[in-house]
């Protein structure tokens, strides 16, 4: 029976790998690598997905408006019937998860424009894998699609790179772990509940005998304080139809912390090659001093429209600065917070002054002092992407080093 992944294999030919390295001038084997690492990013993106009904059903119509033939010289033209189904996958596929192209860039090793490139390659090919797929199994709709995306979970993901993989796609291992993860925390949290039940017993054995009742030590449970941001004037800051703004006084939500204060010898450090907390680490490694210009964009740590906290998918990169900073007790950072170019800049510059401390407050729930952390907004500026569709990718922090 004709499998989805069985399907992407039987697409990536030699053939056709090579011919896409002559069109791209990138060499063969990194247009193999990149290709099938972002065919199986893509797909594991609409893993995540498959339980949205209205997702699948949009994909599902998607494929069958899909050409049967694949032209490979024209994976590469935005004009194409097959490429721009592509562009709508991806769209579809990483809405939420922006930078992909960037990742692929850092994995390969090449231009930002080759990247975009390949990507839409790997795109338009991956929706010829599901073209190809649907026609074996007499068509695809919806239901059967999720079910196959799902079945097929395991084998997707593991194709993933590491250095691929954005916090933000809970498939696959990681939603067990990130499971598994939430049980223990509580349940460490709740171990002295459990631990009060032996000592309540014994007092009422005391008692019973007549010797007088036990006094049971009173243990109370750490108080959270949550971080009210500041007053933030929601009119006229980043606006998007439907999406409510940020509310003056609720404090942000800090992802929860999955290695909480961690402490570790800077050596047992080790992150995924290129990746932000990389070269983070690489950086805080050299002697050189401090600078104004090194800022580390922390790709995982995005804010939704118009609210300052940061959303719960950013938990394992903060986790990993934590780590370094733990590591590295003499090294002081400054948190950037930006947003997009909507809206008026005074109201901008509110809100990115409050995204920069609601990240700063995330670092010391993780056990970080304080005093080493400084936090400061610099509204629509310093844009990563100009393009009318990057206002996702422009609500974003970043840190540097400030002292050693």
């Amino acid at each position: 029976m004709a499998t989805l992944t069985g399907s992407i294999e039987d697409l990536l030919t030699p053939s056709l790998l090579g011919r896409l390295s002559a069109q791209t001038g990138i060499p063969d084997k990194t247009v193999g690598t990149g290709i099938k690492s972002a065919v199986a990013s893509i797909m594991d993106a609409l893993v995540g997905k498959a339980k949205d009904p209205g997702a699948m059903s949009k994909v599902a119509e998607l494929i069958s408006e899909t050409p049967a033939e694949i032209d490979p010289d024209r994976l590469l033209d935005d004009s194409a019937p097959l490429a721009r189904s592509g562009t709508k996958l991806l769209g579809l596929a990483t809405a939420d998860t922006p930078g992909l192209a960037q990742r692929l860039g850092t994995l390969l090793g090449i231009g930002g424009k080759s990247a975009t490139g390949l990507l839409g390659a790997a795109a338009a090919l991956a929706m010829g894998a599901f073209r190809n797929f649907s026609r074996s199994r007499g068509g695809l709709d919806a239901s059967s699609l999720a079910s196959s995306l799902i079945g097929e979970s395991r084998a997707i993901h593991e194709a993933v790179p590491a250095a691929l993989l954005p916090a933000a796609i809970p498939t696959g291992a990681r939603v067990a772990a990130r499971q598994a993860q939430r049980v223990v925390a509580k349940t460490s949290k709740a171990w002295w509940l459990l631990a009060l039940i032996p000592l309540a017993a014994l007092g009422w054995w005391l008692f019973a005998r007549g010797r007088g009742p036990a006094t049971a030590p009173v243990i109370t449970p750490p108080v959270d304080k949550p971080y009210v941001a500041p007053s933030v004037e929601t009119s006229r800051q980043e606006e998007m139809p439907g999406v409510a703004p940020m509310t003056p006084g609720v404090a942000p939500t800090t992802p929860e912390a999955t290695v909480p204060a961690p402490s570790m010898p800077a050596e047992a450090l080790s992150f995924a090659a290129g990746s932000p907390e990389a070269r983070f680490l690489a950086h805080v490694k050299t002697p050189a001093g401090p600078d104004d210009t090194t800022w580390f964009e922390l790709e995982d740590v995005q804010f939704d429209t118009g609210q300052a906290m940061v959303r719960p998918d950013a938990a394992t990169q903060l986790d990993s600065v934590a780590k370094i900073l733990a590591a590295y007790p003499s090294v002081r950072i400054k948190v950037g917070g930006y947003t997009d170019m909507t809206g008026s800049p005074e109201a901008n510059q509110k809100l990115s002054t409050a995204r920069a401390e609601s990240v700063r407050q995330a670092l010391i729930a993780r056990g970080v002092d304080g005093a080493r952390i400084e936090a400061e907004g610099y509204g629509g500026t310093h844009a990563v992407e100009e393009t009318a569709g990057a206002a996702q990718s422009n609500r974003r922090a970043a840190i540097r080093v400030i002292a050693r």
